[in-house]
This record gives C-alpha cells, structure tokens and sequence, in this order.
C-alpha cells in the first residue's frame, strides 16, 4: 500500500473513530471512498475559504509541504511542492517537486533530502520561498517549529485544518492550531480565522511577514 494512501487511511480512522476495521472488506472500500471523496470536495471550499481571506496559495513564492497527490491542494497550480510522495503525483510538472521533508532549526527552513539525497540537509533560501502551507496535517510533528519561521521573520506560514463539522478528530486539530499561535509572537500581520457550521469547518493560521506586495487583511478571530 502506498504511504500516501496510509496517511489518508490514518486519517480516515481518526475521523471515524475507527480503529478496528477489515481493510479489505467491501463496506470499509465504500465508506472510505466517500470519506475521499467528501475530502475532495471540502479541499475545493478550502481553497475559496483561502482566496476570502485572500491567502492564495495562488503565488509561486509559496511552498504546499507534507502531501502527496491524493491530498494535495495545489496541483492545479504553480505552488512548490515540498513531499515524502513524488511518486503519488501525475500530469504536473516534476520541476515543481522537491523531494523531501521539511525540517526547521534555529528559525530557518531545511529540505531534508531522501533517496539518494538521504541524510542532506539543505538551507532553503528565502528568496525562493517566502511562504511554506499545509492543510490538515497527518500529526503535529509535520508542523514542528514552524512557528520559528514566523518569528524568526525568515519565511511566512499558511496552516489550515478544515473536515466535516461531526468528525471526531476536529477538536485535536483546533488545538493543534491553538498550539501553535501559543508559541507565535508580534500579531500585526498574523491571520487567525475559523469558521464552522452544521456541516463543514474551516481554519486557518497565517503568517505573512515576508510575502511580496501583500495587503494585509484586518481580521484577527479566536475559536
């Protein structure tokens, strides 16, 4: 199975409260397609609840880190995409891939390369990148001191979380979000939103100290 799609079936478990299930059955194939493909849908209100809070990720100074092609939010368009899953991705450009994973020390971003780049890190300049997202992380891990990018003014961030209003793993992700504003410092141009109703919820926290030619959005809500 590929990793991607575990990552997926994890969260689909989470989601659920399912940790018990036959795998190959064929009810376990039906509810996690539509489980897909509810997500698909919910990614594509995502992407509208960014671009409201004009967010993007629709520039190409911003890096989508830790999905593959089956979670990805950017492959529509020119976004840097930094992932563990180069393979799980079809009909888009490779150039834009960087294979690996994000690490961050001392305030700055570092792609730890895999494969035969294993064991290397590399500084990311900030003159390449200015802005790193993920949306609905698979654990907290994947997020690990990005808050330092923020503070350290070496790159802006774009965290998002968003599912179905029943799920029972929403509350874990809203914490994750609140864990991390805790660590953020200097609010004035740091954008926290969440939005939620009887079916779907959105949130975002965003960070955009170093984002070229943006107009800073007045909007500042706690959930």
């Amino acid at each position: 199975m590929k990793e991607n799609t575990i990552k997926l079936l994890e969260q689909f478990q989470r989601a659920n409260d399912i940790w018990f299930m036959n795998k190959d059955s064929r009810s376990f194939e039906v509810d996690f397609m539509e489980w897909f493909g509810e997500r698909k849908v919910l990614t594509d209100n995502y992407l509208r609840f960014l671009s409201y809070l004009d967010l993007g990720p629709f520039y190409d100074d911003t890096a989508e880190v830790g999905k593959g092609g089956l979670d990805s939010a950017v492959k529509d368009f020119d976004t840097t995409i930094i992932t563990s899953f180069p393979g799980s991705f079809r009909g888009i450009d490779l150039s834009r891939i960087l294979e690996g994973k994000l690490m961050v020390s001392g305030g700055f971003p570092y792609l730890m390369g895999q494969g035969v780049d294993a064991g290397q890190f590399t500084l990311i300049p900030s003159e390449t990148i200015t802005t790193y997202m993920t949306q609905n992380p698979y654990t907290f891990e994947d997020i690990r001191n990005w808050e330092m990018l923020h503070n350290s003014n070496s790159a802006g961030i774009i965290v998002g979380i968003y599912g179905k209003s029943w799920d029972r793993d929403k509350n874990s992700k809203i914490k994750m979000l609140e864990e991390l504003v805790k660590k953020m410092d200097d609010f004035n141009d740091v954008i926290i939103d969440f939005e939620n109703d009887s079916q779907d919820y959105y949130g975002v926290v965003a960070s955009l100290k170093t984002r070229k030619n943006y107009k800073i959005l007045k909007r500042y809500k706690k959930y």
